[in-house]
């Protein structure tokens, strides 16, 4: 696949959070507790996260799963 392709969807959102929080792959990876090559396949539409993962991303970077998954809501995690 070509460099720097990313998909849409929850994929984007995820790259579009991460780009905002300025967090690289390894940095977002050591917060979520996962590889920084799971986040890219999840960027690039190559692999669908587990429901637990998804929250530990969400939560990594602030931001509403619902959000991150469906596009819906709030982008921003509220207390």
């Amino acid at each position: 696949m070509t460099r720097g392709v990313r998909a849409q969807g929850l994929g984007g959102r995820l790259f579009e959070a991460r780009q905002a929080a300025d967090l690289t792959l390894r940095a977002l990876g050591q917060m979520a507790n996962l590889g920084h090559t799971t986040i890219s396949d999840i960027e690039k539409g190559h692999h669908i996260p587990a429901a637990d993962t998804i929250e530990a991303l969400a939560q990594a970077l602030r931001v509403s799963p619902c959000w991150l998954v469906y596009g819906i809501g709030l982008k921003e995690e509220t207390a």
